[in-house]
């Protein structure tokens, strides 16, 4: 306010043009203020606030409240994160008035989010009765570890779209029946208990939170969202399915396994194994690097064989005796043949090459010890539920998200609970079908190296040594993909037709004459537009501009929506159209500017929507990914054409 105050003083006054308008603070509501100028000389005076107002609600305290359940926090962190920056606070009451208005838009905002969830389904799935038959994935995650939990969630996610068709939240916890349990029986508190309104939707153990939870998404299934789930995906529990089955009739609903906690029983079970028996301990034996490997070979078996079961309990068997393999007893006779083999060793011989082993394998007294343990993982009737492929990574991600907003370390009650749970449903679900991703790429006439993205684009020996020119001939292309369709390409050139680099008042022409016209075929109200951190693309006018057209739902640097910073490979074109389009226009080696620019406009405008829709799917992957990674770099280029 100070440094307001000394600012305005230097100020000229718009009638009497003399320094010295003066300037106060006329009241304040939390973070929001009113402001009155006044001149010194003459009867000038205005007023302004500090924030724009919604329903007659300042936003910026909206914001303030939304803000702090964003990051897990609650009123005692926010007043003194207020305190410390020495702004003024929001009271109890009002802060908790401005949580119970976000917690109703949260509501409604999640449900239409779910409800077009469902929509996508039947679309997918068109049928006459308009009752669509669908697989769900459903998973219950709890506030605290253990059967004390009061707090609890199940949600159901489509495993067509991976995304949340219903969720029931659940705590056995109200304040006041706690209060009146410590209240003195007499006439009035029996009164106040049979007046009040109960917080708690749950009774009963933390254990059957997700059987009942199952119970209620099922039940109203049909009223609510047009849907019956008749196929159900879940983990190794089967409480859940069991209150399910017979739902619409007499087992109508089949129960599959995800893969992923398949995957993790073998860990289990043979760490199981290996504290029971104390000889399997030790160098050599079965150790936990052992164990690692051997359910990553059973994971990558049951993924690679989807559809085929007498494949998959081959494959699946095989990876035993794979693991167990050594120099002197190599054991890969079962494994799959080929190039493509996940065996290192089949992979060697197809290719005309000398098998090298990589481990020291297993004694057969070891290998026949585990051997029991390990085949009952290997049963038809276990394999056929996971002939899928489906995982239940989704439900994990949403998991994780939930208690992004309400961490565990703290009690809350019913209501914070569901604020923070519909909050992580409308994130999530926030639909990477409907983003314009755009970048730029530089295309020269002489392969290159792609230093930014360490991908070698040439096919020749990068080690040897070719004389190029220093400045080679290039063009500047730039492109924006998503699900629908691609806009583009779009070459970077001068009034005279040469090529230039791109800086902010070009990029700014390019986005006024070329890309937003082209919007005119699209529904910009539902499109999100995503630009990385480059200057040229983050100058304050452009930013302006691609609010005033895209609004809140645009994703950049210095935007409404941040642009995580130094990520490459994270959208579609770094990893994918870039690398596809090089790998194409190169092959008839252009020699000229012009037939390279005609080959990149021949192979963009050949790519088929339905590729397009398969790199959308796969992003989802990625994010799905990088999020339950927390951000961590990713081992390997997760992409299938």
């Amino acid at each position: 306010m100070e440094v307001l105050l000394n600012l305005f003083l230097q100020l000229c006054c718009p009638r009497c043009f003399e320094e010295g308008i003066l300037l106060s603070e006329d009241s304040t509501y939390g973070l929001y203020s009113n402001f009155v100028i006044r001149c010194k000389h003459c009867d000038f005076y205005s007023g302004f606030s500090s924030s724009k107002k919604t329903l007659n609600c300042p936003e910026v305290n909206t914001r303030f409240v939304y803000g702090m359940r964003q990051i897990g926090k609650c009123f005692s962190a926010g007043f003194k994160l207020c305190g410390t920056l020495n702004l003024p606070r929001l009271s109890k009451t009002a802060y908790t008035n401005h949580e119970n208005k976000v917690m109703l838009v949260n509501s409604e905002v999640s449900e239409l989010s779910m409800q077009k969830a469902a929509s996508e389904l039947l679309v997918l799935h068109p049928t006459k009765n308009k009752i669509v038959e669908c697989g769900i994935s459903v998973d219950g995650t709890w506030h605290r570890g253990g059967y004390s939990s009061m707090n609890g969630c199940v949600a159901a996610l489509s495993v067509d779209t991976g995304k949340v068709v219903d969720i029931e939240i659940m705590s056995s916890y109200c304040p006041t029946c706690r209060k009146i349990s410590k209240m003195p029986r007499s006439i009035e508190s029996e009164t106040f208990a049979a007046d009040h309104v109960c917080h708690s939707n749950f009774q009963g153990s933390a254990l059957k939170m997700e059987a009942v939870g199952a119970t209620r998404i099922f039940q109203r299934s049909i009223d609510k969202r047009g849907l019956k789930y008749a196929h159900y995906y879940g983990d190794g529990d089967s409480k859940g399915f069991i209150s399910v089955k017979d739902t619409y009739g007499k087992d109508s609903a089949t129960k599959y396994e995800s893969i992923g906690h398949v995957q993790k029983r073998v860990g289990a079970r043979l760490r199981k194994l290996k504290s029971k028996n104390k000889n399997l301990s030790g160098k050599g034996k079965l150790t936990d690097s052992f164990i690692d490997r051997l359910q990553n070979y059973y994971g990558i078996a049951v993924r690679s064989n989807v559809g085929n079961l007498s494949g998959l309990q081959q494959n699946v068997i095989a990876a035993l005796f794979h693991c167990s393999s050594s120099v002197e007893k190599p054991m890969h006779g079962q494994c799959p043949i080929g190039k493509d083999s996940w065996c290192y060793y089949q992979r060697a011989l197809s290719c005309g090459k000398k098998p090298n082993e990589k481990y020291k394998g297993l004694s057969n007294e070891v290998l026949n010890t585990i051997k029991p343990t390990y085949l009952e993982l290997c049963t038809k009737e276990l394999l056929t539920k996971c002939l899928h492929g489906k995982t239940q990574n989704s439900n994990e991600c949403l998991n994780g998200v939930i208690w992004q907003r309400v961490p565990k370390e703290v009690f809350v009650c019913l209501k914070i609970l569901k604020s923070g749970a519909l909050d992580a449903v409308i994130n999530l679900m926030m639909d990477t079908r409907g983003i314009w991703c755009s970048d730029k790429a530089h295309f020269r006439l002489n392969d290159y190296i792609s230093k930014q993205n360490c991908r070698i684009w040439s096919e020749a020996n990068p080690q040897v040594y070719v004389e190029i020119p220093l400045h080679p001939e290039k063009l500047t292309v730039w492109c924006a993909l998503w699900a629908g369709g691609i806009i583009g390409p779009y070459f970077f050139k001068s009034d005279e037709g040469h090529n230039v680099t791109v800086n902010g008042d070009r990029y700014r022409a390019m986005i006024t004459n070329f890309f937003i016209p082209e919007l005119n075929n699209h529904d910009v109200q539902e499109l999100w537009f995503q630009q990385d951190g480059k200057k040229c693309y983050t100058a304050r006018a452009t930013i302006d501009l691609l609010k005033d057209t895209f609004g809140d739902r645009l994703i950049s640097r210095i935007g409404p929506v941040n642009w995580p910073p130094r990520s490459c490979d994270l959208t579609p074109l770094d990893y994918f159209l870039w690398g596809y389009v090089k790998s194409l226009v190169y092959a008839d080696k252009p020699q000229i500017l012009d037939h390279l620019e005609d080959n990149i406009r021949r192979v963009i405008a050949d790519i088929r929507p339905q590729m397009l829709e398969k790199v959308i799917e796969n992003w989802t992957s990625r994010l799905d990914y990088i999020r339950a990674s927390r951000g961590s770099p990713m081992p390997e280029i997760i992409f299938k054409m």
